[in-house]
């Protein structure tokens, strides 16, 4: 019967039992794990549901990773992917493996825990997947938290390229695969001078805490009169600095093209916007736990800014990065720790 269950190859006298997804419950209380030099997993499985042949379901809750430096955790998780059609016992490591090219990851929240630089992060995606080569994060939010301020960019998205060969569970695998090729798209940047968030964090992944709450008050409304009758004007949020929109991010090759526009606030001005162009490229080095990105050039309006173009993305990127988590080697170069 398992082998019939697990493989979906039913004899003719139990075809109405092939029409449905088998539901398989493995305990009440057992742990999926995977374990691998930096990645390891541990989840309660609730319930193990095979759709087909080729094709398994997970549902799990209370799921912790320790990734590297970093603990991810989440709350109830559901967890779709292609199995060996010819495993026909339950066998965690091996569906784990499979799932490596052909992931789809669904979630409510992700909360991420840095206790070495004492940073948090919250996700809030709307999809995580792999397949044909590629791994992406579509993200209704995505927060950095450390003791003095918080950075939240709504509406973030990254597509990479994953070789088939790579491992998902590595993460210096994956950024290779994204310093290949890959994009990234952030709707907005707001950054709050805040140390309440961090000392409410614990309380995030139960939802007793909403980290976005005081961003779902930013509201649009249409003018009805004057000259811009008929255009939209987005309230401000209290507190709140947004530092960019309409982030767009181009990597081949190493080499970086960006795109977005920033936002200063200026003497007796006020706050201005205008559209910035910035060019570099990247440096991998797993074997350190870095990432640099060196600044070649960048196009910012007079208007805008008057000093040095690269100063400019200097302080930019520096309002946008919490923690020690990111460090600057001179004018033009920084890196991530990872």
């Amino acid at each position: 019967l398992g082998k019939m269950c697990f493989t979906g190859k039913f004899p003719s006298q139990y075809q109405k039992i092939k029409k449905k997804p088998i539901n398989v419950i493995i305990c009440s209380n057992c742990e999926l794990v995977q374990l691998g030099d930096n990645f390891n997993l541990k989840a309660k499985v609730d319930s193990l549901t095979l759709m087909d042949a080729e094709s398994v379901e997970i549902k799990a809750s209370e799921t912790l990773i320790n990734l590297m430096d970093f603990v991810v955790k989440t709350q109830d998780m559901k967890l779709t992917c292609k199995k060996d059609k010819s495993l026909y016992v339950f066998n965690a490591d091996k569906i784990m493996k499979d799932c490596e090219n052909t992931l789809s990851l669904e979630t409510e929240r992700i909360v991420v825990i840095d206790d070495v630089d004492k940073t948090r992060f919250f996700i809030k995606p709307n999809m995580f997947a792999v397949g044909n080569e590629r791994v992406s994060l579509d993200a209704k939010a995505f927060q950095f938290v450390d003791e003095e301020k918080n950075v939240t960019m709504f509406d973030f998205f990254v597509n990479c390229s994953k070789p088939f060969e790579s491992d998902v569970y590595d993460l210096h695998s994956l950024i290779a695969g994204c310093v290949n090729r890959g994009t990234i798209s952030i709707g907005d940047i707001f950054d709050k001078k805040s140390r309440r968030l961090y000392k409410e964090y614990d309380k995030v992944l139960s939802g007793e805490v909403d980290p976005l709450e005081a961003l779902d008050y930013v509201k649009h409304t249409r003018i009805t009169r004057g000259p811009r009758a008929g255009r939209v004007r987005k309230k401000k949020v209290v507190d709140y600095e947004q530092l960019a929109s309409s982030v767009q991010v181009a990597i081949h090759n190493k080499e970086v093209y960006i795109k977005l526009v920033g936002y200063k606030n200026l003497p007796l001005i006020g706050e201005i916007t205008n559209n910035v162009t910035i060019k570099g490229f990247l440096t991998h080095e797993p074997e350190r736990k870095q990432l640099k990105f060196t600044i070649t050039s960048a196009d910012i309006p007079a208007t805008f800014w008057r000093k040095d173009d690269r100063e400019f993305v200097s302080e930019l990127f520096a309002e946008m990065m919490v923690g020690d988590t990111v460090t600057w080697d001179n004018d033009s170069t920084f890196t991530f720790h990872l």
